[in-house]
């Protein structure tokens, strides 16, 4: 739309070829005509309309990288948050495991106990029940880590080995915030938030096409010229 605006600026070349060839009275001699040429026009922008369009034009193109980087902000927000959200369900997995292995040698020692006539069977058989829920429960927290990942090498767009290589240094680790407390920040900090700047062109946009309505409502001046070939044959 811009590079559109920008060429209104400048004059326009058209070029215009037609051929014919007919019979006027039956058995006689057929007319063949022919012509080419180039027609040239600019308009003389004295009321400002064209400089609007492109004023309007650029305004909307800064509003959609605007939005390019209220996107690609979005997705490293999302992307930190899948990190913290995969280092908290390692850590997960990680008590998950040791409970499934806790749960596993109770389960062995009420076995043996058992064998020896001093825990009921109903005891033993409750004690078996625990160790397979609580491994259960590991293998679904192993799962839904995996799924992180998976959402992670989505949202990098990395080789899921060499981001699983990346992340094994830190596994299980939940990351903390910094401790510094921000207690003022200047208000021109604002202007650099996507959605405000996109906002503030989309204003600047319609200002111009208010510019331009305006100005298209006054007499409009145009340069016009053309040259061009023809010729005419019969018989």
């Amino acid at each position: 739309a811009l590079a559109g605006a920008q060429a209104a600026q400048a004059p326009r070349l058209d070029a215009t070829a037609q051929a014919s060839r007919a019979r006027q009275v039956p058995r006689q001699a057929a007319a063949a005509s022919g012509f080419v040429g180039v027609q040239a026009g600019w308009e003389l922008d004295l009321f400002g309309a064209v400089r609007a369009g492109r004023r309007a034009a650029e305004s909307r193109l800064e509003g959609a990288r605007a939005g390019w980087h209220e996107a690609r902000s979005a997705v490293e927000a999302e992307t930190a948050g899948a990190y913290v959200a995969l280092r908290a369900c390692e850590a997960q997995a990680q008590q998950a495991r040791e409970d499934a292995r806790s749960r596993a040698q109770t389960a062995d020692l009420m076995a043996q106990s058992e064998r020896a006539g001093f825990t009921a069977p109903a005891d033993a058989a409750l004690a078996r029940a625990g160790a397979a829920q609580a491994r259960t429960a590991a293998s679904q927290q192993v799962l839904q880590c995996e799924v992180l990942v998976k959402g992670l090498v989505e949202m990098t767009a990395q080789p899921e080995d060499s981001l699983r290589r990346q992340l094994a240094a830190g596994s299980a680790h939940v990351p903390k915030a910094p401790g510094a407390v921000v207690r003022v920040l200047p208000a021109v900090l604002l202007t650099q938030r996507p959605d405000i700047a996109d906002a503030l062109q989309a204003v600047q946009a319609a200002a111009a096409d208010i510019d331009l309505a305006m100005a298209r409502q006054r007499p409009q001046v145009s340069l016009t010229g053309s040259v061009g070939l023809g010729s005419l044959r019969w018989g």
